[in-house]
């Protein structure tokens, strides 16, 4: 495979284990936090770090939805209208350890792993 479609497949993938999706959404939440948070923007006084931020506070929490979370309800065979329960709050927590701590679904033929 040709290192476009590696590269590709990383950043959008279509199943995610239980460990890929612990990296992938504590570090895209990290992202978010940082992005919102008032003080970066006090200590980099540049003309283009506001606007940045701004467009990176609505595309990482979008990343997160379609490319973090809705793989890994894919991945274990849940219906993707499980998605919606992320944006309720304190319920969210509740999917974030059911989704960290729930094994994919095994298809048939599959090897655990």
């Amino acid at each position: 495979m040709d290192k476009g479609g590696l590269f590709v497949r990383f950043l959008f993938p279509t199943r995610l284990g239980r460990f890929d999706y612990a990296l992938r959404s504590i570090f895209v939440t990290l992202g978010v936090i940082l992005a919102l948070h008032g003080t970066v923007t006090r200590f980099i006084d540049s003309p283009v770090l506001i606007p940045l931020l701004c467009v990176m506070s609505i595309l990482f929490p979008l990343y997160l939805l379609a490319w973090v979370h809705l793989p890994r309800i894919r991945d274990m065979g849940w219906h993707p209208i499980a998605l919606v329960a992320v944006v309720v709050p304190w319920v969210n927590l509740l999917l974030w350890a059911l989704l960290l701590g729930t094994r994919a679904e095994q298809k048939s033929g599959a090897i655990d792993q």
